[in-house]
């Protein structure tokens, strides 16, 4: 006789390099799998790693429906959360213990939630673009129809480096193969960038694609009169086209009469109907070239000041990214349920010293080597990584520890270089005053 009882249908881990990275700056995804889940168990042990500090995962209101519906609850945890469910339990032909929904879905169906950030400080020392076109937020899904994710990891794939595109300091690109980070602001494939040692399947850029029916779009360039907009489905069939002119669109203007920003809002089409999902925007200014947007459209997962959305669908045809077969059975991993993973890279900027005394600092000894004079000020000549525990500098066989930011936020400077102040009295043997 099948008995009832309740399992895990998938997990969710948000898991930070700030928090999780090595002395030396290498990433926790550069360690083996199980070298990872150790010191991750090791850090929610002693309470050191809980993303709950930092991030709040809600379900939409329809997830939460459906979740009452079929007997299922969200459970958050150290390292993000998991959902479970009432199941059956049977076996199947090759007497192998299995599981079905208690109360199984008519259809294939998905769980959505959407990412609120706890910690003001979050997006200081998290890799992501300050100041976009566009509001869209990270879209995260176990999508994976064409095998392009890597799963575990949610992140899309780091695109090739694009001709003409302005790329922002941490932007993650692909050159000649390699995986790059912007180190300022460029558009050269062979200026402004350093080599990653390794390809970590981080969250990204190409992963900011999620907006709203109605969002505001900041105009990029200086002296636009006229800005045209298409909204086309991703295999390039046009849904609907409209431009400045169109009377119920707001739109801002500047000191010169120029377009400043306009409120782009589909509701204003009663003809087309709109259903979440992906699809291209693209939009003009001047008119000019166009600028293609892959994006994801949804009410029900955007909040303004959210990180993300994640989707999860119950049905994938990817390799290892469904949560039930067709036979309606639960996957099972080994023992074990389906495990995903939103990998946030930490921040890089370059660490600038002040004095408190607003004296003038310099470097001495083996700090020389990665401290550079800046007027009164010392900065690293190459961007460091935020991360909680302190940072080790090496090069060669010189092996120094430099303070830490007591507090991550950064400044932006005319080059679109991030800098992170840190006030210090003296270092002794490393850092006096002239």
């Amino acid at each position: 006789m099948a008995s009832l009882n309740y399992r895990i249908l998938f997990e969710v881990k948000a898991l930070h390099d700030f928090y999780l990275s090595q002395s030396n700056g290498a990433s926790f995804f550069d360690q083996p799998a199980n070298q990872q889940q150790d010191v991750l168990n090791r850090q929610v042990a002693v309470d050191s790693y809980d993303v709950r500090k930092d991030l709040k995962f809600e379900p939409t209101d329809k997830t939460h429906t459906l979740m009452r519906n079929h007997q299922m609850a969200m459970i958050p945890t150290q390292t993000g959360f998991f959902v479970g469910a009432r199941v059956e339990q049977s076996f199947n032909e090759a007497d192998e213990e299995v599981f079905h929904l208690s109360i199984p879905f008519d259809n294939p169906g998905n769980w959505a939630f959407t990412i609120l950030p706890v910690n003001t400080a979050y997006r200081s020392f998290t890799n992501m673009n300050i100041g976009v076109a566009l509001p869209s937020i990270f879209f995260f899904s176990n999508e994976n129809s064409d095998n392009a994710k890597t799963i575990p990891s949610l992140a899309k794939p780091v695109p090739d480096f694009e001709d003409g595109k302005t790329y922002h300091m941490g932007n993650l690109t692909k050159i000649a193969g390699n995986l790059n980070q912007a180190i300022k602001r460029t558009t050269s494939d062979s200026d402004g960038w350093m080599v990653l040692p390794a390809d970590n399947h981080w969250v990204n850029e190409a992963d900011r694609i999620l907006l709203p029916m109605a969002f505001r779009y900041q105009v990029g360039t200086s002296g636009v009169s006229e800005i045209n907009i298409k909204l086309k489905n991703v295999d390039e069939t046009l849904i609907i086209e409209f431009d400045t002119s169109h009377e119920d669109l707001k739109r801002t203007f500047d000191a010169q009469g120029a377009l400043r920003d306009i409120d782009i809002d589909f509701g204003l089409f009663p003809e087309i109907s709109l259903s979440d999902g992906h699809y291209i925007l693209e939009i003009s200014e001047n008119p000019g070239a166009a600028t293609d947007y892959h994006v994801y459209l949804s009410d029900d997962l955007y909040m303004t000041n959210a990180i993300g959305g994640i989707v999860i669908q119950s049905h994938d045809e990817g390799i290892g990214s469904s949560i039930l077969e067709d036979s309606g059975e639960l996957v099972r991993i080994g023992d074990s349920h389906p495990v995903f993973e939103i990998r946030f890279k930490n921040r890089n900027s370059f660490w600038r010293y002040r004095s408190r005394q607003k004296a003038g600092l310099q470097a001495e000894n083996d700090a020389i080597t990665f401290l550079d004079e800046i007027d009164d000020d010392l900065q690293t000549k190459t961007p460091v990584s935020l991360q909680r525990m302190p940072v080790q500098f090496e090069n060669g066989p010189t092996k120094v520890f430099l303070p830490n930011p007591v507090a991550p936020w950064i400044k932006l400077d005319d080059e679109g270089r991030a800098y992170t102040d840190i006030f210090i009295s003296e270092v002794e043997g490393l850092i006096g005053t002239k």
